[in-house]
């Protein structure tokens, strides 16, 4: 009696371990897809659990699956229903304490249209340094994926040299497109001209400077300084002004410019120096 007794109760025991431990067998990682793509129209996986989780790691983002049994196996779907960004992916299914990680790649079920974006840099060329621009194109779609450019599907980067012309001014790389805009500096002012006159009713000298232009005949940009430097007696007076179509001038006392002698400066380049004599 007392052996058919322990009988009833080791068997009880066992269910209601069984109970406590639900089958948690994971598939084999040959048995699951290689490729999923979004959206996915869903695909079944053999498990033999009674939970299961799923969900898909991405390049940037995750994508959580819903899992519905039937029949021994599980049925897998996504609410995910825009596309994604495409690449290497992780496949995770979990039940109880076992995970299964397959690793997948994850596409886009129908290919996007494409935006092309077309860079140049440097955004401002000066004619001292350079004469050539650097430009660039890819294209992207509208889930930020990197589309071929060309159709055998090899080249996702364009990457090309241009010459540039010698004339300053603002460009655009692509016309309707302001973005893609550059500028072409003048160089470095060649030689500087230099004019003055005595004003003897106003007791004033008026000096002038220009037309500045660099190599190849390209104005100097309006506002760069110009410095004139006056010496005499053993006494220096600086006087500034700025640019305005080429030209740049200022106006000194007569008593400060008679005898003079005059230098004007723009950067590194200087003019001859040049004594103030009234003809």
């Amino acid at each position: 009696m007392k052996t058919q007794t322990l009988r009833y109760i080791l068997i009880a025991g066992l269910g209601a371990l069984a109970c406590r431990n639900p089958k948690t067998a994971l598939p084999e990682l040959a048995s699951l897809p290689d490729t999923l793509k979004f959206p996915l129209s869903g695909f079944q996986v053999s498990v033999d659990a009674d939970t299961l989780e799923a969900w898909v790691s991405g390049p940037v983002q995750t994508y959580p699956l819903h899992a519905k049994k039937s029949a021994g196996s599980w049925f897998l779907t996504s609410d995910q229903q825009h596309g994604v960004v495409e690449g290497p992916a992780s496949l995770v299914l979990r039940s109880g304490s076992k995970q299964l990680v397959k690793p997948v790649w994850i596409a886009n079920a129908a290919t996007a249209t494409g935006t092309s974006s077309v860079y140049f840099t440097p955004k401002t060329i000066n004619l001292d340094s350079a004469q050539d621009l650097h430009r660039m194109e890819h294209l992207v779609d509208v889930w930020r994926n990197l589309l071929a450019l060309d159709s055998g599907r090899t080249l996702y980067f364009d990457e090309r040299l241009i010459e540039l012309g010698t004339r300053a001014g603002t460009y655009r790389g692509v016309a309707d497109r302001p973005l893609s805009s550059y500028y072409v500096h003048s160089g470095s002012c060649r030689d500087i001209p230099v004019r003055y006159r005595f004003n003897d009713t106003a007791g004033m000298a008026v000096i002038s400077a220009g037309p500045l232009t660099d190599d190849w005949n390209n104005e100097q940009a309006g506002g760069t300084l110009v410095v004139f430097a006056l010496r005499q007696k053993g006494k220096v007076w600086r006087y500034e002004s700025r640019l305005l179509q080429a030209y740049a001038s200022v106006a000194v006392p007569k008593e400060q410019a008679l005898g003079a002698i005059l230098q004007v400066s723009v950067h590194r380049t200087h003019s001859p120096l040049i004594e103030l004599v009234q003809n």
